[in-house]
């Protein structure tokens, strides 16, 4: 579980991103249509009806929780030691975290730099505004650099022996 806290306790995607949702939405319907093949005319076309139907509100949900699922998904595996790398690399997100972050939305292979971009950039406003990312992994932070970093708590049973009364200790990579 992923806690959103600030003044403004959620994270709240644009007007922009819901634009490229949509449109990219209506891309997927329209290649579905034109399809020949009736598998993925049937697996594209419902799902894309059912996000065009979707108010605004119900989409900045979808993509608040997608962007909640990947955070707990890198926290979680970032505790477990099965990554290293931090949440963005360089000014970006890596292509896995996009193509995570993507996988069950409705946006297209050109446009998802694009989108992962701007959510990128909408994040780290959240971030600077006040706005703090928490789970039982650790927490989301951004640095003097303006880079989006795991700050990963270790679990008790992992801490040094010597150390018994800590319960967590938090480190940066």
């Amino acid at each position: 579980m992923v806690q959103f806290t600030s003044p403004n306790p959620n994270f709240v995607p644009s007007d922009e991103l819901i634009q490229i949702f949509t449109e990219d939405a209506r891309e997927y319907l329209r290649r579905a249509r034109e399809s020949d093949d009736d598998e993925l005319r049937h697996s594209l076309s419902r799902p894309a009806d059912e996000i065009l139907n979707l108010a605004h509100n119900h989409i900045r949900r979808i993509i608040g929780e997608t962007l909640q699922n990947v955070l707990v998904s890198l926290g979680g595996r970032r505790q477990a030691g099965l990554i290293k790398d931090d949440i963005v690399a360089g000014e970006r997100f890596p292509d896995e975290t996009e193509e995570e972050i993507v996988e069950d939305l409705p946006i297209t292979d050109d446009r998802r730099h694009q989108f992962c971009q701007i959510l990128l950039d909408e994040l780290k406003n959240y971030l600077k505004s006040g706005g703090a990312i928490v789970g039982s992994w650790g927490t989301v932070r951004l640095t003097d650099r303006s880079e989006v970093v795991l700050n990963v708590t270790v679990p008790a049973r992992k801490l040094l022996k010597d150390s018994s009364q800590a319960r967590y200790k938090s480190f940066d990579y």
